[in-house]
């Protein structure tokens, strides 16, 4: 083999091999999960933003620390 095309060859398998390694690949997996997970709470919240204002609004209500609050106690 001539120098040029044993540098092409090193070149090609440095490539090749540097291809098949996992480092750093979980890292990459969890970031992802991570990003899907927030886009969905994201989407959810602005679906329900009415119910949870609701909520909010309801729950507020009950804490008035008075003994005529409309919120039934629980079991």
């Amino acid at each position: 083999m001539t120098n040029i095309s044993l540098a092409i060859w090193t070149n090609i398998q440095t490539f090749v091999s540097r291809l098949r390694e996992e480092h750093g690949q979980d890292t990459l997996e969890w970031a992802l999960i991570g990003g899907l997970m927030a886009v969905a709470l994201v989407a959810a919240f602005l679906i329900l933003r009415p119910e949870i204002v609701q909520m909010a609004t309801n729950m507020g209500a009950c804490v008035d620390f008075d003994s005529t609050s409309p919120c039934i106690a629980g079991p």
